[in-house]
């Protein structure tokens, strides 16, 4: 014959529980977007920079040579919950750029991939390749877009070699960001 527990311990029991399903739902409710255009470059070394877009959606853009940072410094900016990015763009095809985002597309799921032309085929760009080959992939060239939830990424220029790399110009309202071999350059 089965026993059941008295009331008041399962209600013991299911507290905590709900505690944790309170917790877990104010988290949520914090990290919701707030419908603003975010721009994060990252403290890693090497290039990474990262677009959270109005509806809070993530882009990445290169990454950097230190995956261990770039991985964590992804978890910090992005809710406990979401493995999924809107697009990953890899401009160029050195070191200090594609390294950790091999890292990257080993944890998190893109929607699109971007790739510079004359990407090789050895090496990180190897398994760059391997890690993206069941994700939708297009070559960077010159005017394409991506809509980021209002914003326009727009690409300006792409070169191939290991040092060449994309001009891109992100859009959102009255603001133009230009990005660079050099980096960001921004117009208020």
């Amino acid at each position: 014959m089965a026993t059941t527990a008295p009331p008041e311990q399962r209600h013991r029991l299911l507290r905590p529980l709900f505690g944790l399903l309170l917790l877990l739902a104010i988290l949520a409710w914090l990290q919701r977007p707030d419908r603003q255009l975010h721009l994060y470059i990252l403290e890693t070394p090497g290039d990474a920079i990262v677009i959270q877009t109005p509806a809070g959606r993530f882009v990445l853009i290169d990454g950097g040579s230190d995956p261990a940072r770039l991985t964590m410094l992804l978890g910090q900016l992005m809710p406990y919950w979401r493995r999924d990015l809107r697009a990953v763009l890899l401009t160029g095809t050195s070191g200090k750029r594609i390294i950790a985002q091999v890292a990257v597309l080993a944890r998190y799921q893109p929607d699109i991939v971007l790739a510079p032309p004359g990407l090789g085929e050895t090496g990180f760009a190897s398994e760059w390749r391997r890690r993206t080959a069941t994700i939708p992939t297009q070559i960077l060239r010159p005017g394409q877009r991506l809509d980021l939830d209002g914003a326009t990424l727009t690409v300006l220029a792409a070169e191939a070699g290991r040092e060449g790399g994309a001009v891109l110009l992100l859009s959102y309202r009255a603001t133009r960001l230009l990005f660079h071999r050099g980096g960001p350059v921004g117009d208020p």
